[in-house]
């Protein structure tokens, strides 16, 4: 959460690269400085999750909007195994909502929040992008 706190925007792209592989690019605004970084997702056939680069223990989901009650969203779930073999909680578990506008309306992000409380996800971090987008 902190990383995300330091973060004024962000700007997302997807594209698909051929092989069953995605890459995502993020324009980051933290501070002044404009950040970009690319992540390589693999689809695996039988699977419902993507394998990123370098991570392999982590599962990432992709899931639709509509949990949100927003249907120009996505919601991007990031999950990784107890950090040793005897934890039974997850490391990480976190869900992000991804909308193709800049201005969510409040509805669908109470929606959002709800439905991760019920997950026992209560915090949370809203990006206030007063300074604009990066683009480089």
């Amino acid at each position: 959460i902190q990383q995300f706190k330091e973060m004024d925007s962000v700007l997302f792209t997807m594209e698909d690269t051929g092989n069953a592989t995605l890459l995502l690019t993020g324009h980051m605004r933290i501070g002044d400085h404009c950040i970009n970084q690319t992540w390589t997702y693999s689809m695996h056939l039988g699977r419902d999750d993507l394998e990123l680069k370098g991570r392999p223990q982590r599962r990432n989901l992709l899931w639709s909007g509509k949990w949100a009650n927003c249907s120009d969203c996505i919601i991007f779930q990031e999950i990784e195994p107890p950090l040793n073999e005897t934890g039974t909680e997850d490391s990480l578990n976190r869900l992000m909502l991804y909308s193709r506008k800049s201005d969510l309306d409040a509805d669908s992000v109470t929606a959002f929040q709800k439905n991760a409380a019920c997950n026992n996800m209560t915090a949370f971090v809203r990006l206030p992008q007063d300074k604009g987008l990066c683009f480089r």
